[in-house]
């Protein structure tokens, strides 16, 4: 566990899981519901951690409050649970991690929470930036607004600024003895490559 009380992890819950056909948070990965499987993760991890969930999401009948940040907004994109749990969060820095990207090594959270120079830093592998795990400092709020502000809902743009970093894991060999370790699942074809 990380002993600094000031990382919190939040769990980005809200998204509608309109591709996949059905909630993905109760997929059963390694014989329990997925939302448990990262919430263990994260908890794991950080002392403090947080599901960040819809208003009208049906989690909220049958578990304590607590254990949630509610996103008062009704679209769906994962900037929105981004922005509230930045605008909730009782320190300065925040892991956040997608529901649906089980493969994540908890290795990789261990080594990008150390990496302290940006107002934000996600991983860059086999081509691509991974958006669903980002490490962010509270100050990195206002750019992550702006961008919202301008109907620009994807991380993209914002991570080709300076004050952001693509940490390039491709040059990392400790990442290659996981298998898939960014996996999004989206759609169901996206099960067949976890196994």
């Amino acid at each position: 566990m990380i002993k600094e009380n000031l990382i919190e992890g939040f769990l980005l819950c809200g998204g509608k899981s309109k591709r996949f056909g059905e909630d993905k948070r109760f997929l059963n990965f390694k014989g329990k519901p997925l939302i448990l499987y990262q919430l263990e993760k994260l908890k794991r991890i950080f002392k403090d951690v947080k599901i960040l969930v819809k208003k009208n999401d049906f989690l909220l009948k049958y578990f304590p409050r607590e254990f949630f940040l509610i996103e008062e907004e009704k679209e769906s994109a994962m900037m929105i649970g981004v922005l509230n749990g930045l605008k909730n969060m009782k320190g300065n820095e925040a892991f956040f991690l997608s529901v649906d990207m089980p493969l994540v090594p908890e290795e990789f959270i261990l080594k990008i929470v150390k990496i302290k120079n940006y107002l934000g830093v996600a991983p860059f592998f086999q081509k691509k930036t991974h958006f669903g795990t980002l490490f962010l400092k509270k100050e990195s709020y206002d750019e992550i607004l702006k961008s919202y502000i301008e109907k620009n809902y994807s991380f993209k743009e914002l991570f080709n600024k300076n004050c952001f970093f693509q940490w390039n894991l491709d040059k990392e060999k400790w990442i290659l003895k996981y298998k898939n370790p960014f996996l999004n699942i989206n759609e169901k074809k996206d099960l067949e490559v976890m196994i």
